[in-house]
């Protein structure tokens, strides 16, 4: 997790942030924050390093990384267990497979392109924000009748919270702007045999974030936040 803690610490600082004063945050040796800044930059991110001052981030790579979503949740308890891929089938399916698995609550997975999933089409090319959760809940499927409304409301803040712009929801799992599709909402859920209690819920989210190639038709009823 160094990489991540190291990442979050450049990402906010507002100044140079010295080698010995990431030994000292972290407790690692000066060696350890060396190969750490190495690896970043293997990595593609931008860190300038002035005599006496200390190391700057002067770019990110263009691209949904892990270690960058990861820093961006420092200090959050489900940090660790969100990571990010280039493509997948459906972050939906990814999760499910995932929680199948026994993979705990909080896991995410984040992606900038789906290639197979639900919809009428189904077109989830680069361009959006497409990302899943599993919450492991322990109650009863009725208890979860209002959770896709819930995510509805909070995925509407996180869209304020970063455009200044609140859309509309479509009861209970789209969001809309100017009448258009921004983002979709799919809530699934895996029952236990037994106890016929919620095993675990899966919540996907995609979020148009930018101007992407879409096909004529669903161009015409799609919104961005570009």
């Amino acid at each position: 997790m160094l990489k991540e803690e190291v990442l979050s610490l450049l990402l906010n600082a507002r100044e140079p942030v010295s080698g010995e004063g990431i030994c000292k945050t972290f407790g690692v040796t000066r060696a350890a924050v060396w190969k750490t800044i190495d690896q970043l930059r293997q990595e593609g991110y931008g860190i300038d390093a002035a005599p006496k001052r200390g190391y700057t981030l002067a770019f990110v790579p263009e691209r949904l990384d892990t270690a960058l979503v990861r820093a961006h949740l420092s200090g959050h308890p489900w940090q660790a267990l969100t990571t990010a891929v280039p493509s997948v089938d459906s972050t939906n399916n990814a999760c499910k497979r995932l929680a199948a698995e026994g993979a705990p609550d909080g896991t995410a997975i984040l992606t900038g392109c789906q290639t197979a999933g639900r919809g009428r089409p189904f077109v989830s090319p680069p361009g959006g924000l497409y990302f899943s959760v599993i919450l492991r809940p322990h109650a009863k499927p009725e208890a979860l009748m209002h959770l896709t409304a819930m995510v509805a409301v909070a995925a509407a803040r996180a869209v304020f919270a970063v455009s200044g712009v609140y859309p509309d929801i479509k009861w209970t799992n789209d969001l809309v702007l100017g009448g258009k599709k921004l983002c979709g909402i799919l809530t699934e859920i895996g029952i236990e045999a037994e106890s016929r209690e919620v095993d675990y819920a899966v919540v996907g989210i995609g979020i148009n974030c930018e101007h992407a190639e879409l096909p004529p038709e669903v161009a015409a009823m799609s919104a961005d936040l570009e």
